[in-house]
């Protein structure tokens, strides 16, 4: 039996109904030409362009270069003549010239200079008994003209007099800074070698070519040791001997896990996995 309320219930449905279907008519759909066009100011955002400091910091590209090529000059600093010569019981002297845009330059005073020796034998550099590292830098005088002598007295360094193996001297002056990964910022970076006795003929599983697609030209390790140098591939990563030996335990041995099972090394520097020793 219809009853007054069960009306009014359907009315309003009925109303409700009609109010849907006539809004659904009434609607525009807005077609794809019709969206509404960004804003002029999210254009601009999205149009710009890294490295455009120079929106708002004039002159920022060019400072920027500029303080880039102060960095790593090549040839700047020369070391030439170096020399060893021992005396008994106990004394190591090396000595060199050393100029620096042409002129006498005191290389003792360089913000680092290192003189080590390193031997070999049998396309290897290694002590035996092994050894760390042979530093022969000793107490540092300059004649004014541009000659450094080194003199070290320490029992503890043999006499190198006929032994096979390489001086290595290495350093850079004005170091403007360094990064976190023991890599220096320094403008002007030396290097010198001296073979001794048979002399050296290792050849670098490593190249400095390779090197310098991706990093500085000249390449420099921890940013201011020539891996070449003067520009002779026969050099190539000597210099690298006075730290480390082919004996030694040495380290970033993900760097050869990236080439033997790059998944793996993917995992491990991810955090994801814990090698084994034998790994």
């Amino acid at each position: 039996m219809w009853s007054r309320n069960s009306g009014v219930l359907w009315v309003g449905l009925l109303v409700l109904a009609v109010a849907l279907f006539a809004g659904w008519m009434l609607a525009t759909p807005v077609a794809a030409q019709d969206t509404p066009e960004p804003a002029a100011g999210a254009v601009a955002a999205a149009n710009i362009q890294p490295e455009t400091c120079v929106t708002c910091h004039s002159g920022a590209g060019d400072n920027h270069q500029a303080f880039y090529d102060s960095l790593y000059q090549d040839g700047v600093i020369q070391i030439s003549d170096l020399a060893y010569a021992y005396t008994a019981p106990d004394t190591t002297v090396v000595t060199f010239q050393a100029t620096k845009n042409g002129a006498p330059f005191n290389a003792g005073k360089a913000t680092s200079l290192n003189i080590y020796f390193a031997p070999y034998a049998d396309g290897s550099f290694a002590f035996d008994p092994a050894l760390e590292r042979l530093s022969l830098k000793g107490d540092l005088s300059y004649d004014g003209a541009g000659g450094v002598t080194s003199t070290l007295v320490n029992a503890e360094v043999p006499d190198l007099t006929g032994e096979t193996g390489v001086i290595i001297v290495f350093g850079a002056d004005e170091q403007v800074g360094s990064l976190p990964a023991r890599v220096r910022l320094v403008k002007y970076p030396f290097a010198a070698l001296l073979q001794m006795g048979d002399g050296v003929d290792y050849v670098s599983p490593a190249n400095d070519d390779g090197c310098t697609k991706c990093h500085t030209d000249p390449y420099l390790k921890h940013g201011y040791i020539y891996a070449q140098v003067d520009g002779d591939p026969a050099t190539d990563f000597v210099t690298c001997k006075a730290c480390h030996l082919d004996n030694g335990e040495g380290g970033h041995f993900e760097w050869q896990l990236l080439v033997d099972d790059p998944a793996l090394a993917a995992a491990f520097l991810a955090g994801e996995v814990e090698l084994t020793p034998e790994q």
